[in-house]
């Protein structure tokens, strides 16, 4: 594992670099820092049975601690499945200490879900009776409370644990799961999936708003993915990013990719991603070589409590990034936690590294290289997206940046556009730089090809779910040019101060819904509210006149 957390250490470095506000990024930087040394200090630290045992017990004591946390502290207006007249009896008695607010019943839920396996393992096949009935009374109040969050994440989460501890009772368990996976595909068809979807792709319906957002943050970070694939848009700074680049079409301000492994990849860039998968793959031979030992039942049902954590973790991981949020520190907790116990388990000090372990290494190097002879657009896509959006914020805050400096990043950006002609994001950073610099007509010029690109397939570029409901429905939908006009017309009322929405809504109705009087009035609207470069609105103003 220790080439794995190397190499997460140089892309933590790498995403601070790349940043756009070191403000946020240190807080991430720091956080995996502190990880990792947490995880190696209890690796080195739990070096006998007896340590693990008490460690055990604390991290047992800590989910109960957790649990009445939760209980007088959690937001529980905010609960949206149930609103059960019990949640208004529970007293506020604890606020989040790092900004005076409830906390978040969902995140809550999370942690606890990644925290119950440990005390179930051992209440089930622990020692000691009285260390059994404690667990098991803490089990079920963490139980309880978990149920009373109504956590959807929690759900991937203890699916992700049972099928773990299953496979360590015996793995012939999980083929119980092929028959229940069967029954329910059949009743999915049974029912319909006219009948079933329509409602999850729904903002109407309290579970369909929660997929709709999701599919729209992740579609955006997919997009921010595809233009910074080596070091990621920096650290912790996706909801600056998502806002002022790549908007969707429901989000406001998000904190985070609301996805594990999205969010480590915008983080980290794609080998940081890479780095955390090499881990867990070390982390896999390391406990799998222990389960198959069975030598002592009770650091078996430890181990078996904190593996299953951590796929409790990564489940929970599908549908939100715990990475980017408290109970992330519970990973590097029981990753360590778990190390340390499954080496006592096989009655072995720690091995000194082998060759192989640095292969994936070499692999990532050669990888990268590959990439960027094979792609040489990636190469300027990358560093020109990272240039662009700190110049962009830098001149819309009102300090103007240098015109070599943004022209420099225009050519990084002109030269990827020869690699990934059909990129409208691309041409739309391409034509907010070239506003900057003043070079109205070149400006026009990108910000109609990223329109005539988006205008392909609108809804599908930007909100593949509505595609997906109208076909389920039999709707057709309007023209794909109205629909490209609601899509920018959102963005326009969400970010009045920005002309390339402006731009790109009159160039929609004067070239292709031929409606040039609507142009004009929509880029005076934009003069009205102060857009900026106000300069490109008034130019193409003039045009129209």
């Amino acid at each position: 594992m220790d080439g794995a957390l190397l190499l997460i250490l140089l892309t933590n470095v790498v995403g601070l670099a790349v940043s756009v506000d070191l403000s946020l990024s240190l807080v991430r930087f720091w956080s995996i820092l502190l990880g990792i040394f947490l995880f190696y200090g209890l690796f080195n630290g739990l070096g006998t049975e007896r340590a693990c045992r008490v460690v055990g017990n604390w991290a047992v004591a800590a989910g109960l601690g957790l649990a009445l946390l939760a209980l007088l502290g959690t937001d529980w207006g905010s609960v949206r499945l149930l609103d059960l007249p019990f949640y208004r009896l529970i007293p506020e008695l604890v606020r989040d200490p790092l900004d005076s607010d409830l906390f978040n019943p969902r995140v809550m839920g999370m942690a606890l879900a990644v925290l119950l396996p440990l005390p179930l393992t051992i209440s089930l096949a622990g020692d000691g009776l009285a260390r059994r009935a404690f667990s098991a009374a803490v089990a079920v109040v963490m139980g309880l409370i978990l149920l009373l969050t109504q956590s959807v994440q929690a759900i991937p989460a203890l699916l992700a644990a049972l099928l773990v501890l299953l496979a360590w009772r015996d793995s012939r368990l999980l083929l119980v799961f092929l028959p229940v996976a069967a029954l329910g595909l059949v009743a999915l068809f049974a029912y319909g999936p006219q009948r079933l979807l329509p409602p999850l792709l729904s903002v109407d319906h309290p579970l369909g708003v929660a997929v709709v957002l999701r599919l729209d943050m992740w579609n955006r970070a997919l997009a921010m993915l595809r233009d910074m694939p080596y070091t990621g848009v920096g650290l912790n700074v996706y909801p600056i990013i998502q806002v002022e680049f790549y908007p969707g079409l429901l989000l406001g301000s998000v904190p985070h990719a609301h996805n594990l492994y999205l969010q480590i990849a915008l983080d980290l860039g794609l080998p940081g991603l890479f780095a955390f998968l090499w881990l867990l793959v070390g982390f896999a031979r390391i406990v799998v070589g222990a389960a198959r030992c069975g030598q002592n039942r009770a650091l078996g049902a430890v181990l078996a409590g904190e593996v299953a954590g951590v796929a409790a973790y990564l489940g929970a991981g599908l549908v939100d990034a715990p990475w980017a949020t408290k109970p992330g520190v519970l990973f590097w907790l029981l990753l360590g936690m778990a190390t340390a116990t499954a080496r006592l388990i096989q009655g072995k000090s720690r091995p000194a590294p082998r060759g192989w372990q640095w292969g994936p290494l070499l692999g990532l190097g050669v990888a990268v290289l590959l990439g960027l002879l094979l792609l040489p657009g990636s190469a300027s896509l990358n560093l020109g997206s990272i240039e662009a959006h700190r110049l962009l914020l830098q001149a819309e805050a009102g300090d103007a940046p240098p015109a070599g400096a943004l022209a420099r990043t225009a050519s990084h950006l002109e030269r990827a556009a020869q690699w990934r002609p059909d990129d409208s994001q691309l041409y739309r950073t391409l034509g907010r730089l070239y506003g900057w610099l003043g070079e109205d007509d070149l400006a026009l010029d990108v910000l109609e090809r990223s329109v005539e690109l988006d205008g392909e397939d609108a809804m599908g570029a930007y909100a593949p779910w509505v595609v997906w409901a109208r076909r389920l429905q039999g709707e057709e939908g309007p023209d794909r040019w109205e629909d490209l006009v609601g899509i920018y017309g959102l963005w326009m009322v969400r970010y009045p101060q920005r002309a390339e929405s402006y731009i790109q809504i009159a160039l929609v109705w004067e070239r292709h819904l031929g409606d040039s009087a609507r142009a004009r009035a929509v880029l005076e609207s934009g003069l009205e509210n102060g857009a900026q470069p106000r300069e490109l609105v008034s130019y193409y103003v003039s045009l129209l006149e």
